[in-house]
């Protein structure tokens, strides 16, 4: 095994401040760009035919039906990951034992599900919104993205979400063309 330190895979609990972007990131607006472009190919060729959910659902945000994506809806927290030995968490992105719901051997999935821990996770969503987040004319369509994609920048106590130029851009192709 190696020492070198290239070598070794360091890995960062979601909420540490030391969680930052890789710097082979792909800049959010040119990823905003791609998507704009595949979503113009999609719309001309594809679609009735080819499902991308992501284009799926932002049409049905701008059309005011509920999201089915627990990325875009306004809470979270119920799109559950199920352990081999029966330990439920709020989400597949965190399974991390400060979000352990409890063990369905225990409980039933519906008490951990309304109980007060599942509840202030999935409000935890809009409540740590920053406030560019809330005033942005397109949070009915995103609601902020996934908590997990939130990173710090470089400035101290502001969070960006990866997916907030992106997902801008999006919807914003998809409103020039409703």
């Amino acid at each position: 095994m190696s020492t070198d330190n290239s070598s070794v895979l360091n890995l960062v609990m979601p909420g540490e401040s030391a969680a930052t972007l890789a710097p082979w990131t792909v800049p959010s607006w040119q990823y905003g760009e791609f998507l704009n472009q595949i979503f113009d190919i999609w719309v001309r060729r594809d679609v009735d035919r080819v499902y991308v959910q992501m284009f799926d659902v932002a049409l049905a945000a701008w059309t005011a039906q509920q999201p089915v994506l627990c990325v875009h809806s306004e809470t979270c927290g119920h799109a559950f990951a199920l352990e081999s030995n029966g330990d439920l968490y709020n989400c597949d992105h965190f399974v991390y034992p400060e979000h352990l719901l409890g063990n369905i051997h225990q409980h039933s999935i519906k008490t951990l599900n309304n109980s007060e821990r599942a509840i202030a996770f999935g409000e935890a969503k809009r409540e740590t919104l920053t406030a560019d987040c809330r005033r942005c004319d397109y949070r009915f369509a995103c609601h902020g993205g996934c908590p997990k994609h939130r990173f710090a920048s470089r400035r101290p106590v502001i969070l960006r979400i990866i997916t907030c130029v992106r997902a801008i851009s999006i919807f914003s192709s998809t409103l020039r063309r409703i």
